[in-house]
């Protein structure tokens, strides 16, 4: 669902990963097994928490999110730095 989604909207911003995704790869080889989407989750967020750190200059920080569903049944979620 998400993931899916997000990676959809990744791929018309970035055309190397459309490439990757749409291209190269056969129709059976999507790269969106719940083994590659943890993967990939994990890069990003090692990736975001690098990019905070280099902004912060070594400063202290810590990051909460919660997530709920509102009363038309979305997700929201909230994230604090």
């Amino acid at each position: 669902g998400n993931f899916l989604e997000f990676l959809d909207w990744y791929k018309e911003r970035n055309e190397q990963v459309k490439l990757a995704f749409d291209e190269t790869c056969p129709k059976n080889a999507k790269m969106t097994s719940p083994t590659i989407q943890k993967e990939l989750t994990e890069c990003c967020a090692a990736e975001v928490t690098k990019e905070i750190k280099q902004e912060m200059q070594g400063c202290l920080f810590s990051i909460i999110i919660d997530e709920s569903r509102d009363i038309s049944v979305k997700e929201q979620m909230a994230v604090v730095v």
